[in-house]
C-alpha cells in the first residue's frame, strides 16, 4: 500500500509464509571400532539393531508487516514479525497413546532503522533489530536422554543488534562504507557428547549468552582510469559473557563436554579479516586482477578444558593459526556479431598455501576442515 503527501512518502507491506515437512528417521546401534584411536569413545560403527524409528512433522507460519517512510533526505524503515512453529514426533516403536512428543516455539521480532543523506559523500544510518533462531530438526531429534523423542531442554536462541554507520561516494572515484555494530545474544547453541552413546551422535544444548561487537569497512577507489583498488576489512570481538542456562548442562552424567565459560571467544570467529583486490585494465579487451585474503587466528572449542589446554594436546589444540592467500584472475571481453561475452580464468591460492578453511567445536576432536590447495576456475558469460 502506498500513501504519498506533498513531501512524505509512505509504503506499507504485509505478508505471510507457510512451511511444512514430514521426516522419517531411524537410528541403529553402534559397535566398537578400535581403528578410531583418536576417538574418546570406541562405539562408532553402525549395526543393524534398530534403536529408534520415528516420524517428525513440522509446521510453521510467519506473519509480518513492513513500513517505509521518506521525507526528503530522511528515511525510516520498521518491521514486525510473528513466528509460530510446531514440531511433533511420533515414535513408531511405542503404543499410540504414548508415542507423541511435541516441542513448539513462538516469538515476536522487530526492527527499526533510519538514515539521513547529508550529500552524496555522506549518508549516515542507524539500525536496531531482534533475532530469533529456533533449534533445527537435527538439534531437536538428537535426544541425549533417549534414542527417540525430542531434546526437550532446548530453547530458541535470541539476539538484539544495534549498528551505526556511514556510506557514500565522491567524484565517481571513491565509494566507501563503515559500520560499527554490537550484538547481544541469549541461549547460544553448543555441541556436546554423552558417555555410552558412541561417537556417531552429537547432542546440542544452550550454552549461555554472548556479546559481539565489531567494525565492517569497505572502500573502492579508482586510482587511475585503468587501475582500481577494493579493500574490505572486518574487526570482530565475540565473547561469551555467561553460561549454563539450564542446570542439566552441568550434570556430568548428562554432558560429557561442558558449556563454554564466561570470557571465552566464540569458535571459528577470527578477530581480523581482510580482502583486498587490485584490478588493472590492460586494454579494452583484457583485464587482470590480483587479490589477497587474510584471516587471523581463531578459537576452536567451547568446552573450557579443551579451550584452556587441559585436555590431550595431541587431539585438542584450541587455537587455529590464520592464513594469507593470494588469488589472480584474467578476463577477455569479446564480440561475435551482436553477441557480447567474457571468458576468464581464476586461480585461487596461487602459492598453494596449506591452511584450515574453518573449524568447528566437535567434541570428538575431529574439528579441522583443511582448505583446498591451488584451484583453477574457468568461466564464460554470454550476453544477448
Amino acid at each position: 500500500m502506498h500513501q504519498n503527501c506533498a513531501k512524505i512518502k509512505n509504503d506499507i507491506s504485509i505478508g505471510a509464509d507457510l512451511k511444512w515437512q514430514n521426516i522419517d528417521l531411524y537410528k541403529l546401534q553402534s559397535a566398537s571400532n578400535p581403528q578410531r584411536k583418536e576417538s574418546i569413545d570406541e562405539t562408532n560403527i553402525e549395526t543393524d539393531s534398530l534403536l529408534a524409528n520415528q516420524i517428525i512433522s513440522q509446521r510453521s507460519i510467519g506473519v509480518f508487516a513492513l513500513y517505509k517512510m521518506d521525507i526528503g533526505k530522511f528515511n525510516l524503515v520498521a518491521s514486525i514479525r510473528y513466528d509460530a512453529m510446531k514440531n511433533e514426533l511420533t515414535n513408531k516403536m511405542l503404543a499410540s497413546d504414548t508415542a507423541k512428543t511435541a516441542k513448539n516455539f513462538k516469538k515476536f521480532s522487530t526492527r527499526i532503522g533510519a538514515s539521513y543523506s547529508i550529500n552524496n559523500a555522506a549518508n549516515v544510518f542507524i539500525d536496531w533489530s531482534q533475532g530469533f533462531l529456533p533449534p533445527s530438526t537435527e538439534e531437536l531429534a538428537s535426544n541425549p536422554v533417549g534414542y527417540s523423542g525430542f531434546n526437550t531442554h532446548l530453547v530458541p536462541a535470541t539476539s538484539n543488534c544495534s549498528e551505526i554507520g556511514i556510506r557514500g561516494f565522491y567524484n565517481e572515484k571513491l565509494s566507501y562504507e563503515i559500520t560499527g555494530f554490537i550484538m547481544n545474544t541469549e541461549n547460544d547453541f553448543f555441541r556436546f557428547k554423552q558417555t555410552g552413546r558412541g561417537n556417531q551422535e552429537v547432542f546440542y544444548g544452550n550454552a549461555g549468552n554472548s556479546r559481539r561487537f565489531g567494525i565492517e569497512t569497505f572502500i573502492s577507489y579508482q586510482i587511475l582510469k585503468n587501475l582500481s583498488l577494493q579493500v574490505a576489512y572486518t574487526y570482530a570481538d565475540y565473547k561469551y559473557v555467561s553460561s549454563v542456562i539450564d542446570p542439566v548442562y552441568t550434570d556430568p552424567a548428562y554432558v560429557l563436554t561442558s558449556p563454554p565459560a564466561a570470557g571465552q571467544y566464540l569458535p571459528n570467529s577470527p578477530k581480523h579479516q581482510l580482502y583486498s583486490e587490485v584490478i588493472y585494465s590492460i586494454n579494452k579487451r583484457f583485464k587482470l586482477s590480483l587479490a589477497t585474503e587474510y584471516q587471523s587466528k581463531w578459537a576452536i572449542y567451547t568446552d573450557p578444558k579443551a579451550y584452556n589446554g587441559e585436555m590431550d594436546p595431541a587431539i585438542y589444540q584450541n587455537w587455529q593459526e590464520g592464513f594469507n592467500l593470494f588469488h589472480a584472475r584474467i578476463s577477455y571481453n569479446f564480440n561475435i556479431g551482436k553477441v557480447k561475452g567474457e571468458c576468464s580464468i581464476f586461480v585461487r591460492n596461487i602459492t598453494g598455501a596449506k591452511y584450515m578453511a574453518f573449524t568447528e567445536p566437535d567434541p570428538d576432536g575431529n574439528a579441522y576442515h583443511p582448505g583446498p590447495a591451488r584451484e583453477f576456475f574457468g568461466n564464460i558469460k554470454i550476453r544477448f
